[in-house]
């Protein structure tokens, strides 16, 4: 009974982190969708000059805004992951 209650658990962790990666494969890929419809709006404005450059210069500074709590988010994710790893392995390893 002990052995299922413990395969329960991992699944439950396994599911879990699935969807969790999932997830965080969801926030990249609408990262990458709003990136391309910021480029076609520009694209679509047909500007020369400095109107070009001011546009760009923004699509830039949005990406990157947008893209450093995604990240930020997602390093937490896996550095804990990792963290946990360890000290399973660490754990194990004492016994």
């Amino acid at each position: 009974m002990d052995d299922l209650h413990s395969l329960i658990q991992e699944f439950k962790v396994f599911i879990f982190s699935l969807f969790s990666n999932l997830v965080q494969a969801g926030y990249l890929v609408a990262w990458v969708w709003l990136q391309s419809i910021v480029g076609a709006f520009i694209d679509s404005r047909h500007l020369a000059g400095l109107d070009q450059w001011t546009l760009i210069v923004f699509q830039i500074l949005f990406a990157i805004s947008t893209l450093i709590p995604i990240v930020t988010y997602i390093y937490k994710r896996v550095r804990k992951k990792i963290l946990s790893a360890q000290r399973t392995v660490e754990g194990e390893r004492n016994q």
